[in-house]
This record gives structure tokens, C-alpha cells and sequence, in this order.
């Protein structure tokens, strides 16, 4: 017994389209030329699957007659929409195309085709949003771009991750943009201070091209950028050294000319803002700074008197 095609009708109407005695699923089939043994098996309400037996046409006769003859009734119309749908995603698909045909010609789709369908209609239906929005970024900055467009295209069609050339090809655009975002932000500060700048403007548009900064061409954003950076403040003055903050202050600005690890350098740099701004230090802070003025006190270049432990007990205390 052999598969002729599947109608996609029910099973009674299938009975009167062919010729079949009521509730009779096994029967003679005759046609002008052709006759052959059938038998008809309702595989879902809407659908039923037609086998040959035997008779005095041969299979192949067989198919091709149900083929002129049915053609309309042998195609799954609700599996044709799902694929018209897919395909409008993946125009160039040669799996889609195939599976298409098949189906218009009343051809039954195996099962693993059928869940490979399924797949892909969920990954339209859930894309990798990530990835998207990584080409939507590259997008921004580049406009249109044949690789890029493809690729979104592909998402938006069912694909979930990139091979690895087609990712490594995307994380070096993202390696050159991110340069260029970089420098696009730069100049965008700067047109917000010299909007009718024709240089700026020039290079705002060739940023927006898609296209690096040459070194020239940062040397001279640099060399704007500094001209428009606002004077630097003088460093505060520490108070007066008769205070004890200013004894403080002048001590660790002198321990910190002396090289040392750049943790030490830190925290003492760090103290001394504490002090000018009066914020309280905890004992273990004045523990530590103590230690650090009696590990340098011999590097120190300012006079300080002969008893320098008995000093900086009372300073830092």
C-alpha cells in the first residue's frame, strides 16, 4: 500500500469527491481511464490520506491523474499562509521554496520540516533582541548598509546568532564605531559652544558618514578642546601653618614629594582633602598617617623640631 496524496477535506466529502460507498474506506476508484483500488484514512478532520491498493493503473498514473484532477483539494491552504508568511522574511530560502512546492502540489511534508516551520515561526515571533539592537546601533551611524540590512533581515526572519565570520565581521564594525561615537560626542560638546563652526560642522558630517577621525584631524579636535577648556583652579591655599590643620597639611604635602607606593600616595592625598574640607579622620586613618610620617621623616626637605615623634603625636592625635 503506497501514499497517493493527502485531500484536505473531511472524510465524507473525500467519500462522494471519489466515488466511495458510504462508510466504506477501502473501494474501487474509477476515473474516465484510470481505476485503481484505494483506501481513504481521515488523518485530522480536515485532511485525509489516500493509498493505493492495487489496480489497472499503476501508482505513478495514479498520482499524476489525482494531480490534474484535485490539485486544489490535494493543497494544505493554512500550511501555504504560514509559509507565505515565512517566506516574506526569507525570500531566498531554498528550504521555504522547496517545502512551498511540495505543498502546492500536494506533496506531504514530513514531519521534520514541519517542526523546522515551527521553529522558525517562533524565532520571528521571539527575536534575539540583543542582536538586533546591536545592528540597530551600527545602523544609526552607518545608514544604509547592504551587509547590516541583511543581516537585520535575517533576524527578523527566524535567525538567532550570527556565524562566526558574519560576528566577527560585525565586532569589527562595532570596534570602528565605537572610535567614532566616541569622537561624535566630542564634537557634538564643542558645536554646543561654537555652533557655526564650518570645522566642526565638517567633521560632525564625516563622523555621520560612517568614517574615522584621521590623527590630523584629532589633533586639531584636541586643540579646540583645549582652547575651550575653562581656566584650571589654582590649588587652595592650606591654611596657616600656626593652626594645627595647616602643621597637618604642610607635613603630608612634604611626606608625598618622597616616592612611595601609589596606594600611600592615594591616601595621603586623600587625608589632605579631608583636612581642608575639616572632615573628621578616624583613629585608625591618624594611626596610619603617623606611621607614614615616621617611615619618611628622614626624606622630609622642611625643618620641623628635634623631637619629631613628640610633634606629630600632637598634630595627629
Amino acid at each position: 500500500m503506497s501514499h497517493v496524496t493527502t485531500l484536505f477535506i473531511p472524510i465524507e466529502e473525500a467519500r462522494e469527491l471519489l466515488g466511495a460507498p458510504p462508510r466504506k474506506n477501502t473501494f474501487l476508484y474509477e476515473d474516465g481511464l484510470e481505476s485503481a483500488n484505494l483506501k481513504i484514512k481521515a488523518s485530522s478532520p480536515n485532511s485525509v490520506e489516500v493509498y493505493y491498493i492495487s489496480g489497472d493503473s499503476d501508482l505513478e498514473d495514479i498520482v499524476i491523474h489525482f494531480k490534474d484532477s484535485y490539485g486544489d483539494k490535494m493543497q494544505d491552504t493554512a500550511l501555504l499562509e504560514r509559509l507565505d508568511k515565512i517566506i516574506a522574511h526569507n525570500p531566498k530560502s531554498k528550504f521555504l521554496n522547496s517545502v512551498r512546492s511540495e505543498v502546492a502540489l500536494g506533496q506531504k511534508v514530513s514531519q521534520g520540516a514541519l517542526d523546522v516551520i515551527e521553529e522558525i515561526e517562533s524565532n520571528i515571533q521571539n527575536p534575539n533582541n540583543e542582536l538586533l539592537e546591536r545592528l540597530r546601533r551600527i545602523s544609526e551611524l552607518l545608514g544604509e548598509d547592504s551587509f547590516i540590512d541583511s543581516l537585520t533581515a535575517q533576524v527578523l526572519g527566524g535567525k538567532q546568532s550570527l556565524s562566526p565570520r558574519q560576528e566577527a565581521a560585525v565586532a569589527g564594525i562595532e570596534s570602528r564605531l565605537k572610535g567614532i561615537e566616541s569622537h561624535m560626542v566630542r564634537v557634538d560638546n564643542l558645536l554646543k559652544k561654537y555652533p557655526m563652526d564650518k570645522f566642526l560642522k565638517s567633521l560632525k558630517s564625516f563622523l555621520m558618514g560612517g568614517r574615522g577621525l584621521s590623527q590630523k584631524q584629532v589633533s586639531a579636535l584636541e586643540s579646540i578642546e583645549r582652547r575651550s577648556a575653562p581656566p584650571a583652579q589654582s590649588q587652595k591655599a592650606p591654611p596657616s601653618r600656626r593652626t594645627k590643620e595647616g602643621k597637618r597639611v604642610f607635613l603630608l604635602r612634604d611626606i608625598i614629594q618622597n616616592k612611595m607606593s601609589a596606594a600611600d600616595r592615594a591616601f595621603l592625598e586623600g587625608k589632605i582633602k579631608d583636612i581642608l574640607s575639616k572632615k573628621t579622620i578616624s583613629t585608625q586613618d591618624l594611626k596610619k598617617i603617623r606611621n607614614l610620617c615616621y617611615r619618611y621623616e628622614k626624606r622630609l626637605k622642611e625643618k620641623y623640631p628635634a623631637d619629631f615623634k613628640s610633634y606629630v603625636r600632637k598634630i595627629f592625635s
